[in-house]
């Protein structure tokens, strides 16, 4: 049977920097796939992982989450059928449901076929310190559903965030602790046979999919892409390859979007630096080159409730191209 590694960790946490580094340890004999489900609709984690010879297959715009979600199946039977892996990682959208993924794995259908592996949390101390973040519900779905409880970053954390990471997870029922500290992603691949605990109850309350949502391989048209669910609004853009733009501009544009609430942005864009690739929190900010050639990609992600003109974003961002 194939093992599935669930790789969870609210936004920023880590999963995408944490999947690079395993990757590269994968066993020349054995084929690993890769299934990453975004929130927004642009896509941003499946380009970021995309090298030759890899499989990775990309489900954005759509709640994976929801467990009667049609694209989390097809994705996954299509991972199954056309790459037949020897190991599949899947990183969910840093607002997803663990537990329902995890009951889907486990369903009578994939019995025969699937062997549900250990489930990896990631938390960033340092994130800890934006109270939506430290008081998000999802967090401690996340970190409750997990077999293996990974702190991550923690070249950037401080005592005081130590201190909030412990006062969280005593919170929790059961308490939990920190099983392994990373930083940089490194984290050995011989965690992901960690033991696997009893399945998690599945969350009832789950939101349905949005009739927004994205297919599982397509990508979306170049342009404005934003959508509005229960757990966040995101807000996306893709443009052509010869697009560049004004990396300090943009980066300031990027600070600015934060000072109004903004959870998360991340984004390949071509600047007169070359290629680039944006993660940048509220509490922290990393640009790094970028292998992506194919198109420029941005999203942004904010409380489902913020009050944000689109059309203002839309109309600023072309101005910081060159």
């Amino acid at each position: 049977m194939i093992p599935v590694n669930l790789i969870t960790g609210f936004l920023g946490s880590g999963k995408t920097t944490l999947i690079q580094h395993l990757l590269l340890q994968a066993p020349r004999n054995e084929r690993w796939a890769v299934l990453v489900n975004e929130f927004g609709k642009v896509g941003i984690d499946g380009p970021l992982l995309s090298q030759p010879g890899l499989h990775i297959k990309q489900v954005p715009g759509g709640c994976l989450c929801c467990i009667s979600s049609p694209l989390f199946r097809v994705a996954l039977n299509s991972v199954i059928r056309q790459v037949k892996p020897t190991r599949i990682l899947i990183e969910p959208s840093g607002l997803a449901h663990p537990a329902a993924i995890r009951a889907m794995l486990a369903e009578p259908s994939y019995q025969a076929i699937l062997r549900p592996a250990a489930t990896l949390a990631l938390v960033a101390p340092s994130s800890l310190q934006d109270v939506r973040i430290r008081q998000h519900p999802l967090l401690a779905a996340q970190l409750n559903a997990a077999d293996l409880l990974i702190a991550s970053q923690t070249d950037r954390a401080q005592p005081d965030d130590w201190a909030l990471l412990d006062e969280l997870l005593s919170g929790l029922a059961p308490p939990r602790w920190i099983d392994v500290t990373i930083r940089d992603g490194q984290l050995d691949k011989a965690w992901l046979d960690h033991p696997v605990s009893a399945p998690c109850p599945v969350q009832t309350n789950l939101p349905q999919p949005s009739l927004l949502a994205g297919t599982a391989s397509r990508a979306v048209s170049f342009g404005m892409h934003c959508q509005r669910q229960p757990e966040g609004l995101a807000i996306g853009w893709r443009w052509p390859a010869e697009r560049q733009f004004s990396a300090a501009k943009l980066l300031a544009w990027v600070n600015v979007q934060f000072e109004q609430g903004c959870l998360r942005a991340k984004g390949i864009v071509q600047t007169e630096h070359g290629w680039q690739a944006i993660n940048q929190m509220p509490q922290s900010s990393l640009v790094t080159p970028a292998q992506w050639r194919h198109d420029n990609r941005l999203e942004l992600i904010f409380p489902s409730q913020a009050q944000v003109d689109p059309t203002l974003l839309d109309q600023a961002l072309g101005d910081l191209m060159v």
